[in-house]
């Protein structure tokens, strides 16, 4: 019956003329981090978030004039503009032309305008979309300076004059000045700071005329002129003080201390009540102007403090230095709801034995960011704390709830040329051993490789000598923290892998610059051909049968059958890190470019490209059922994706 109503249905379609419906696919479903974020496609879950972050160290930052978005660019070549209530992202565009170092917003509110390396002008973007604008072009000289209120400083010869940023007009007349400059808000006065054999000094920007002179000869790292042109502060090299002046008078009238080193960044609220400043430690300090007390300080950053905006209200405060932006609620000195999750770059990632949980290694300061998270959701299970020094290894032990990390000597002084292995029970949070390997760090070239865990975690390789005529590379047993051998190499900087049943596979390059490697458990070295693109700078994985291995160096990335020393080639580009999955099948490389590219070890062909990050590809690590990958990045973000299907 139904086969006959079908047909009847469709000769009746045909006799009126009209096309049977044609029901599309479902478009596939969304999913979304724990912050509400999309996540990219094949993405399972995100580690931390994307929200307030670049994929290079934030350089700029510029409150919006209602104070309802914040627009930032990083070292990446990007612009964003955020949500400054939530931190999510409103819409972001590049990488621009060049390298945009300051960043403003148009009086009107409607533009945003950045100083673009290259350009001889100023570049526009309409704030509500992105879109770029017509820019401005000032020819004849060159601009240094943008300020919040629209105006700019332009570098002629022997001299500066201040211009619209929109239109390019000039607003006042020669200024003949050299030095750390600032603007009053009503741009009508313009400070510049000691430089060389100069004192500081003060210009009515109209008509060009020094209104006073203010500090001492020498150098001034920072400037700020309050929004009414009435106060200057200022920050010296070797100094430890701010110092406050009469900007109609040049008399200082008092210092604000508590830095170890001069501040990078000074600036103030949009009412003048009150100054920030940021520091080479990473902190921000907030002061009460008319009281010259101090309101509060906080950790900004984990490095330089490179540039700092409050909101128009001035309850918020924005600090950017390293990748990621941080809101603080200035009133309270609290960290502000839309900050997120603080982190740096993440250098190290690892899955369980039962594939649940993944742990990662990261940051920039002295104390590492150790963390468990689940792996279905990315939600935080656990911060692991008690560490110190960077951290050069990590891997789940061979027991479940084992985590076992390997810290540099930093951590310890008095443990001179050593690293050590440190394990913790998960349950209880507790270290459980911790064992000693010589190691010496400064030997052993930047980039190379120093430690590797085997499959699951069982053992553990490292290179406690490099440099000189020969090499070594220890193998140990973790659980027993003992050493099963040690691995001498006639030749220069070896770089290595290990298998599941301990079995090292060695990669070095002979002083006729011959690149050759010992396969696991083989005595016989195997030379493998790669050309005049061989740079010697190899980054290597071992399949778990040991009879293939990935390379990638700067002349790009290859798959070798080590039996008979033959490459394939993969890609032109040199990739950061290398993984195989479990069952030998995919190999795994992560880009400096954010993407991570998978190839079926079988034909050689790419399998999938799969895009999310905003920042270089630092460690890449599968599931142990191989459906699952994850890959780290200086983002500060782990993305799992879903491998298990073809492309």
């Amino acid at each position: 019956m139904y086969f006959r109503w079908s047909g009847a249905l469709l000769m009746l379609f045909a006799c009126r003329g009209v096309e049977p419906a044609v029901f599309a696919a479902a478009p596939p479903q969304l999913r979304h981090d724990p912050y509400g974020d999309v996540l990219p496609a094949c993405a399972l879950a995100r580690i931390g978030t994307s929200r307030l972050r670049h994929g290079g160290e934030v350089v700029a930052l510029a409150f919006a004039p209602d104070g309802k978005t914040l627009a930032s660019v990083g070292e990446d070549q990007t612009m964003a503009l955020w949500e400054s209530r939530t931190g999510k992202e409103v819409w972001r565009n590049g990488p621009q032309r060049g390298f945009c170092s300051a960043l403003a917003w148009s009086a009107d509110g409607k533009q945003l305008l950045a100083i673009e390396a290259g350009f001889d002008g100023i570049r526009r973007w309409d704030a509500r979309s992105g879109a770029p604008h017509k820019s401005t072009r000032m020819p004849g000289g060159l601009v240094t300076n943008l300020f919040q209120n629209g105006q700019v400083l332009f570098a002629e010869d022997k001299g500066i004059r201040v211009r619209d940023a929109v239109t390019g007009k000039e607003l006042g007349l020669h200024i003949p000045a050299e030095g750390v400059p600032s603007l009053s808000a009503d741009g009508k006065r313009l400070a510049v700071g000691s430089s060389g054999a100069r004192e500081g000094s003060v210009y009515e920007v109209r008509t060009g005329k020094r209104l006073c002179a203010f500090g001492r000869r020498g150098g001034s790292t920072a400037l700020a002129l309050s929004p009414d042109g009435k106060r200057l502060a200022e920050a010296r090299a070797g100094s430890r003080f701010v110092r406050f002046f009469d900007a109609s008078t040049g008399k200082e009238l008092r210092p604000f201390k508590g830095y170890q080193e001069a501040p990078a960044v000074l600036v103030f609220s949009w009412d003048g009540r009150q100054l920030a400043a940021g520091g080479m430690d990473g902190t921000v300090s907030v002061w009460e102007v008319e009281a010259g007390e101090l309101h509060c300080t906080f950790p900004a950053a984990d490095n330089a403090v490179r540039c700092l905006s409050f909101s128009p209200d001035g309850k918020a405060l924005a600090s950017g230095g390293g990748r990621h932006i941080r809101l603080w609620d200035v009133p309270t000195g609290k960290p502000a709801p839309a900050m997120g999750s603080r982190g740096g770059p993440v250098h190290h990632v690892a899955f369980s034995l039962c594939g649940t949980l993944i742990a990662t290694a990261g940051g920039t300061g002295p104390v590492p960011e150790l963390a468990l998270w689940d792996a279905a959701t990315g939600k935080l299970r656990q911060r692991v704390g008690g560490f110190r020094g960077a951290v050069l290894g990590l891997a789940f032990g061979a027991h479940r709830k084992e985590l076992v990390v390997v810290q540099d000597k930093v951590a310890f002084p008095d443990e001179a040329d050593q690293a050590i292995v440190r394990s913790y029970d998960l349950r209880s949070g507790k270290e459980t051993r911790r064992f000693l390997v010589a190691l010496s760090p400064l030997l052993v070239p930047k980039g190379r490789q120093r430690v590797a865990f085997s499959p699951g975690g069982k053992y553990l390789a490292f290179t406690p000598h490099a440099g000189g005529m020969n090499a070594f590379v220890e193998t140990w047993e973790v659980a027993a923290g003992k050493k099963l051998r040690s691995t001498v190499v006639a030749a220069n900087d070896p770089t290595f892998a290990i298998s599941a049943d301990g079995n090292l596979l060695l990669l070095f390059r002979t002083e006729k610059e011959e690149l050759y490697a010992l396969p696991p458990g083989k005595a016989r070295r195997v030379r493998l051909r790669l050309g005049d693109g061989f740079d010697g700078s190899h980054v290597p994985a071992c399949s778990p049968d040991g009879t293939s291995l990935a390379t990638a160096s700067a002349g790009g990335a290859h798959l070798w059958d080590l039996k008979t020393g033959k490459p394939r080639h993969l890609s032109t580009e040199s990739a950061g890190c290398l993984v195989f999955s479990p069952d030998g099948k995919l190999v795994i490389a992560g880009y400096a470019t954010g993407s991570v590219r998978v190839w079926d070890v079988g034909s050689g062909k790419l399998r999938h490209e799969l895009k999310g990050h905003r920042g270089a590809i630092t460690a890449v690590a599968f599931s142990p059922d191989g459906k699952r990958l994850a890959s780290a990045s200086t983002d500060t973000t782990v993305l799992i994706w879903d491998v298990s299907r073809p492309k």
